[in-house]
């Protein structure tokens, strides 16, 4: 069997290899061709031996006769490293043609400890199907060519590609914690970045010109001292790819080169086309798709940004470039001009000159990132006017006063005129309340933050401005105690996230699970910032045990192991399932890890003041008399409209959701024999191999059921923002009034009607997507649990208090609605409003 002819590529003939000299010729052309090895070899230090082997024989050591270089010259030395090297090269080699050669059912004669551990490989990993071995690919735009010794091919057609190493180690952390060349340098410079920058150039090959989608990248190390075979997934370094792209366009732009901006721009416009026309997708799909998949479109908002912020920081102390400068510059850049002379002649830095020349001969950002924005701006143009924000220059914030006792300081803003209060909730221009622009800056400053509010009071959206600031700058992760709150701001369950199960194992033996996973352990070390959604439901001992974790795992003291916090929730709300009486804020490293906390008194969800005024003395369970008359004047009111829409029935129990969703729906075929039912059952794909547990993953990660019946009559919930404008949003109501082409047409309670279609949500794990499925984003919405709806906003709600039985369970039923004439109660008795006294006055604390 040959591989290469089986599955024989289109781009395949136009690709030759010769091993001597180790060249390639793309048509029969090697100009300007260089090989993804030394793409990636340009942006790392070349091996210093000379320095290394002086050091070496002035180190005290080398006078130790037990020592490997005793007294050796160094001649030796050099000789000895060579043939090292050399013997090396030869066993790797051979191993990988003797694994090239099993593939392909050509006899092998090795016997190597080595080629057994391949063995060993393959037997345990026979669920991967071969697709080719030593796959020459290329690119003819970035002139890039390379050799992937291993390609696996999944059931969903994507491919897993592998490298395989002979090597003893893999080192992570480098020489002397050196780091790579810009504009990678905050990799370190060592064999594993290589490894994973490699791997990831071909992938961004196979999936930019070959039309393959790839799933998975590992290496296989095989080298006789070792024990076994040792398996290691790699990083994704998708944006470094981008901005190592972009350097290789400017290369190729100063060669003369000068179309290769205008066939990236093409490329990237006739896939974005492809999609919409053979996709029933919105535009925001179809971003989303193309930045899992595509390079470039991100590249505009942050790789110009950065080379931006290169040249104002090294132009020499603001001094501006005049027109006949820049002119003289570039002319004499074409000319090949040394930058060390252009240096004296514009009395200014190398780095300078370089980065200017950088900024004006880049040939990515302009075409195409005039062409991504028009799609960018449609959709997320609230987004773009916000993080003008961020290029404006802030007034200096006067220093934090320390409390000579140590206490804990409480976040204070001057409360706004009464007169100002009455009117419309002031926005800045950036979309931010004040009080949560305030909140922002501190996170800016790298500040530890607790940002706690009322329901509706703007967390969420304020989580998710903070996440688009430093998504492409900062490793950050957003969680969430439950999958249903995750769900609301984009981000994933923390149990999940930091690989803990439940979390109820001690200290020791959660350090000894992540140890146990690479993955989950690279995540704990590289994390910059963390974000916790409804932290009222995370006990205070489990906040301790990750804090703990966190510096063990870091080795690192400072609170939490130098991460940056940022904690968000309602202590108010659920609390901790299963506890009465304990808080997150009872941890012991609580006061160490939160620096501020900030309070957002605005709420956004109810616009009526007598409701709001309603729901905060709820909240503090300290309701007047007013109140009383208000919640007894809606109990058993009978809510009617012209669209035929029921009430949303919310119940604190789950057997009584059930049981009323059950009735109801047999009611309808009561009253129609003929009535016609359609099922939508939930299908899933799994993207990476080996994930366990996947309709757990997706139960706890969706509120979309795994199998949905719907009829003409039926009650239901939207359970995505589907249209913002027109507020369909998650927890929109309405009724099934037919179906075309076997998809429900919904008229919601706004009035408008919409054909309903399936929609594609995506798990991440480490911004890596491990599992897609589609379903039909309605739920039977007769009844809801209260649990199931914290943090929702609902149109039209009966809410049954019969049967709370936890803390500020009402409040968070009563608080989901968002007017009082959308609102009717069933079974209301003062003694439902129950609060915990310990978390009143931990508010009363902040005032």
């Amino acid at each position: 069997m040959n591989l290469s002819i089986k599955n024989k590529h289109q781009l395949d003939d136009r690709i030759k290899f010769q091993d001597i000299g180790h060249k390639y010729w793309i048509d029969g052309n090697d100009n300007d061709l260089i090989s993804c090895t030394t793409f990636i070899k340009k942006f790392f230090k070349e091996f210093d031996f000379d320095s290394i082997i002086k050091n070496i024989i002035k180190s005290e050591k080398y006078n130790d006769p037990t020592y490997k270089y005793h007294n050796m010259s160094y001649e030796d030395i050099k000789k000895e490293w060579d043939k090292n090297s050399n013997e090396s090269t030869d066993l790797g080699t051979k191993l990988h043609l003797s694994i090239e050669h099993f593939y392909n059912e050509i006899k092998v004669e090795n016997k190597s400890i080595e080629y057994n551990y391949f063995l060993k490989f393959y037997e345990d990993h026979k669920h991967l199907e071969i697709y080719r071995t030593e796959w020459l690919i290329f690119s003819d735009i970035l002139r890039i060519s390379g050799s992937i010794d291993g390609v696996f091919i999944n059931h969903d057609g994507s491919l897993s590609l592998c490298d395989w190493k002979r090597s003893k180690e893999i080192d992570y952390k480098g020489y002397n914690d050196k780091k790579a060349l810009y504009p990678i340098e905050h990799l370190p410079d060592c064999n594993y970045s290589k490894y994973s920058l490699q791997l990831n150039l071909y992938r961004m090959i196979l999936e930019t010109f070959y039309d393959f989608k790839v799933k998975e990248m590992f290496l296989i190390v095989m080298h006789p001292n070792n024990d076994n075979y040792i398996k290691i997934e790699v990083s994704d370094y998708k944006k470094e790819i981008e901005w190592l792209f972009a350097e290789r366009c400017n290369e190729l732009k100063s060669l003369g080169y000068k179309n290769i901006n205008l066939e990236y721009k093409n490329k990237i416009e006739n896939d974005i086309q492809k999609n919409i026309k053979n996709c029933n997708m919105d535009l925001d799909d179809i971003i989303n798709d193309y930045d899992e998949s595509k390079p470039f479109v991100s590249l505009f908002s942050k790789r110009k940004n950065k080379v931006d912020t290169k040249v104002d920081t090294t132009s020499n102390k603001g001094k501006r470039w005049s027109k006949d400068e820049d002119n003289y510059l570039f002319t004499s850049a074409k000319k090949g001009i040394d930058i060390k002379i252009l240096s004296e002649n514009h009395k200014r830095s190398e780095t300078a000159i370089k980065y200017r020349i950088m900024q004006k001969y880049n040939p990515v950002f302009d075409n195409i990132s005039n062409f991504c924005k028009e799609y960018i701006q449609i959709s997320e143009n609230d987004l773009n006017k916000f993080l003008e924000y961020e290029n404006k220059k802030k007034e200096k914030k006067e220093d934090d006063k320390k409390d000579n006792k140590k206490k804990k300081e409480i976040e204070k803003i001057p409360e706004q005129p009464k007169e100002e209060i009455k009117t419309k909730i002031e926005l800045s221009k950036y979309g931010l309340s004040k009080k949560q622009q305030y909140a922002y800056d501190l996170i800016s400053e790298g500040k530890n933050v607790f940002i706690t509010s009322q329901a509706g009071g703007g967390k969420s959206y304020l989580i998710k401005m903070i996440y688009a600031k430093y998504l492409d700058s900062k490793y950050i992760a957003v969680t969430s105690t439950t999958g249903t709150s995750a769900i609301l701001i984009n981000g994933v369950t923390l149990h999940s996230y930091l690989g803990i199960g439940l979390g109820n194992s001690d200290a020791g033996s959660l350090y000894l699970m992540i140890q146990k996973r690479p993955n989950i352990l690279r995540r704990w070390k590289d994390l910059d910032i963390l974000i916790i959604d409804e932290i009222s439901m995370l006990s205070p001992e489990l906040f301790d045990k990750l804090e703990y974790l966190a510096r063990v795992i870091r080795r690192n003291n400072k609170p939490f192991g130098g991460i940056q916090i940022i904690l968000s929730g309602d202590f108010l709300q659920l609390p901790v399932v299963g506890e009465t009486d304990s808080f997150c804020f009872d941890a012991v490293s609580w006061n160490s890890c939160i620096q501020h906390i900030v309070y957002l008194d605005e709420n956004f969800r109810q616009e009526d003041s007598v409701f709001k005024n309603l729901l905060n003395e709820i909240r503090i369970g300290n309701i007047s008399k007013n109140t009383v008359e208000i919640l007894k004047s809606r109990v058993n009111v009978k809510l009617e409209n012209a669209f035929g829409i029921l009430p949303t029935k919310l119940y604190s129990l789950n057997r009584d959701v059930d049981s009323e969703n059950d009735k109801e729906l047999n009611n309808l075929v009561l009253k129609n024999e003929d009535l016609e039912f359609y099922q939508y059952d939930l299908e899933y794909e799994v993207l990476k191999n080996g994930i366990k547990n996947v309709e757990e993953k997706i139960n706890k990660s969706c509120n979309a059921p795994f199998s949905l019946q719907l009829c003409v009559g039926a009650q239901v919930m939207l359970l995505y923002n589907m249209d913002l404008e027109n507020k369909l949003v998650n927890g929109s109501r309405g009724v099934v009034i037919g179906f075309e082409n076997d998809l429900p047409r919904v008229k919601f309670l706004n009035g408008i009607t919409l054909l309903v279609d399936h929609k594609i949500w995506t798990l991440d794990e480490n911004n890596i997507p491990i599992v897609q499925w589609t379903q039909i984003p309605l739920k039977v919405a007769f009844a809801v649990s209260i649990h199931k709806i914290q943090g929702v906003t609902i149109d039209y709600a009966e809410v049954d208090l019969s049967n709370i039985f936890e803390n500020s369970q009402a409040y968070v039923a009563l608080s989901r609605v968002r007017t009082l004439e959308g609102l009717s109660i069933k079974n209301f008795n003062t003694l439902c409003i129950k609060v915990n006294p310990r978390a009143v006055e931990f508010y009363k604390n902040l005032i």
